[in-house]
């Protein structure tokens, strides 16, 4: 496993061969580091819905979205996610296969 901190909440973690971001978040003063700049990773990963966990996460709509039923609803709408995760698996308790990641 490798993990890799952009400041803020924004986690790249890779586990063998799969891709997450995490709460995509590139204005903070903790990077200089472009959304552009990264590779589309397999999967973005959403923790809730304020601005600064989610700001970036259009830069990367072709990753499979992973989020909570309401936030899969919202980014699908606003940044044009077409394939998501969400759901019962997605809520308090729950575990969802991401891959080589759980």
């Amino acid at each position: 496993m490798q993990v890799t901190w952009h400041g803020h909440s924004t986690w790249h973690v890779t586990v063998g061969e799969t891709d997450l971001l995490i709460d995509p978040f590139f204005d903070n003063p903790k990077t200089d580091l472009e959304p552009t700049a990264l590779e589309t990773p397999d999967y973005v990963l959403l923790t809730h819905g304020h601005a600064d966990h989610i700001a970036d996460a259009g830069a990367f709509s072709d990753a499979t979205l992973v989020a909570t039923p309401e936030l899969v609803s919202y980014a699908e709408d606003e940044f044009g996610f077409e394939d998501a995760v969400g759901g019962m698996g997605m809520n308090i308790g729950g575990t969802v296969e991401c891959d080589d990641a759980t």
